[in-house]
């Protein structure tokens, strides 16, 4: 459930398009990689976060979106 709750926060925040992918990876209890790959015109990862969430929601995100 934790995983939903980061990518809806990205789907929310970040400034995706249809061009993006997101990566999401669990790196310890709570603690989660967020990479933003993009596919056009090359796989590439267009930027990464490391975002903190429990079952009430994110609780931190670095670098901070739309900073």
């Amino acid at each position: 459930m934790t995983k939903e709750i980061v990518e809806q926060y990205m789907e929310d925040n970040a400034f995706l398009n249809a061009d993006h992918k997101l990566r999401i990876h669990e790196v310890y209890a709570g603690r989660f990689r967020v990479n933003v790959w993009q596919h056009d015109p090359v796989n590439k990862i267009y930027s990464s976060y490391f975002i903190r969430a429990n079952e009430s929601g994110v609780i931190s995100c670095d670098p901070q979106l739309g900073a």
